[in-house]
């Protein structure tokens, strides 16, 4: 019984990770920043590129959100090829971050 548990446990985690898509549009993108979109503003982001596997996906940024960090760090994670974790929901037929955090 509780190593069927453990399996589960596992399972369930692993299929959270990497691109899920919910029943509501809303979806998990665990992969690389490879492009960024800057406002008029000194660090400011309006969209970003992301890779996860063969796919790519063009996240838009939300302005009334507060991310986990400020959006100049993902050039870090672009720079160094540090994964970053979203959470999207489709509005609009657009992709829009509504939680951006390290892997």
């Amino acid at each position: 019984m509780r190593q069927a548990l453990m399996v589960f446990v596992v399972l369930t985690t692993a299929a959270a990770c990497g691109n899920s898509q919910g029943s509501d549009g809303s979806r998990v993108i665990l992969g690389d920043v490879v492009d960024i979109k800057s406002g008029s503003g000194f660090g400011e982001v309006e969209s970003f590129t992301m890779k996860d596997g063969a796919e790519e996906f063009e996240i838009f940024v939300d302005p009334e959100v507060t991310y986990d960090f400020p959006l100049a760090h993902l050039n870090s994670h672009r720079a160094g090829a540090e994964a970053v974790r979203v959470e999207a929901e489709s509005r609009e037929g657009k992709l829009v971050a509504v939680s951006i955090s390290d892997a």
